[in-house]
């Protein structure tokens, strides 16, 4: 199973100007959609992740929304890939969902078999 973790934002505002605020030289945006993605991995787990991109997004929701995006125009996304063979499970602490409670952050949740 693969997994991979999504940072997105919609926006009106072009990638530089994204880039500047998230200090970050990303080069995905697909039409009013800036992304980060991220592979998780034993060593960086899904968890830790998701935590460090609520980390991100708290320290630059105010400046986000100077530049009018909000908080409803943010989400996070665990994409799930497996090849179909296996049992999918995931776990997500009480912790992380009252995080992402608190911020008022859309989460995703999707998994595909290939």
């Amino acid at each position: 199973m693969n997994i991979y973790c999504s940072l997105r934002i919609r926006t009106d505002q072009d990638l530089d100007t994204v880039n500047k605020i998230m200090d970050m030289n990303i080069n995905h945006k697909s039409s009013s959609l800036w992304m980060l993605d991220i592979e998780a991995s034993k060593d960086n787990p899904h968890s830790k992740i998701l935590n460090q991109f609520i980390d991100l997004i708290e320290a630059k929701f105010s400046i986000l929304n100077s530049i009018g995006i909000y908080k409803n125009d943010v989400s996070i996304w665990l994409l799930m890939e497996s090849d179909g063979e296996e049992q999918s499970n995931i776990e997500f602490d009480a912790e992380l969902l009252s995080r992402l409670s608190a911020n008022i952050v859309i989460f995703c949740l999707s998994s595909w078999t290939i």
